[in-house]
């Protein structure tokens, strides 16, 4: 009687083990089911922020000025790309527009628009450069997960 009920409760508790899963397992390899759950930057997760450090003069020694975050945004029919400007004591300096809208930040937190500037020139403007000098982007390594 007593090997009888144990072999009942197995036979249970492997039948419920097994009721866990839904229909058969996946092979390795094979795209899940619901493609909504995974997350995809640009289709259905936002892009991620890219950073770089800008350094400013010649070669062998620029100077670390700041840094760059750059900000793609998807929209209807084109992408909408943000810079925000760091100095290198990561306070903000300033933001560049898609088309090189530039403004500045003074250290009241007040906005100063300074024109529409290539980026690199942007960069020169937002430091506070007036001679036209070397401006060098080197990306930033990527977070340890």
């Amino acid at each position: 009687m007593r090997s009888w009920t144990l072999l009942v409760s197995a036979l249970l508790l492997l039948a419920g083990c097994l009721d866990t899963r839904d229909g058969r397992p996946l092979r390795p390899g094979t795209k899940p089911t619901f493609v909504s759950q995974s997350k995809i930057p640009g289709l259905n997760a936002p892009l991620p922020d890219h950073w770089s450090r800008v350094f400013i003069g010649t070669l062998p020694r620029p100077r670390l000025e700041g840094y760059l975050r750059t900000h793609a945004a998807r929209g209807q029919e084109d992408t909408l790309v943000l810079h925000w400007v760091y100095d290198n004591r990561m306070h903000l300096a300033g933001m560049i527009g898609d088309y090189g809208k530039t403004a500045r930040i003074d250290q009241q937190g007040r906005t100063h628009y300074m024109g529409t500037f290539p980026l690199d020139q942007s960069l020169l403007a937002i430091f506070g450069y007036e001679e036209v000098a070397p401006v060098q982007f080197i990306a930033m390594p990527k977070p340890a997960e």
